[in-house]
């Protein structure tokens, strides 16, 4: 599976608007290797820290 499907797969299963939309475009800015955006307000500390360490895990994975 390549790296774009598999960061769609993971944003999908998200139920949390916000973890949802900062999935998609936090992955997509890494792969495409642009500035990642700024967490939404409306979600946590840690939700945001979850979101990124298995983003960069997806895209490590390759």
């Amino acid at each position: 599976m390549d790296k774009q499907k598999a960061i769609r797969k993971y944003a999908n299963t998200r139920k949390n608007s916000d973890k949802r939309w900062y999935a998609m475009t936090y992955g997509m800015a890494l792969l495409h290797g642009h500035t990642p955006p700024n967490r939404p307000q409306g979600l946590s500390y840690m939700g945001g820290q979850a979101v990124e360490m298995e983003i960069r895990d997806i895209l490590r994975e390759g």
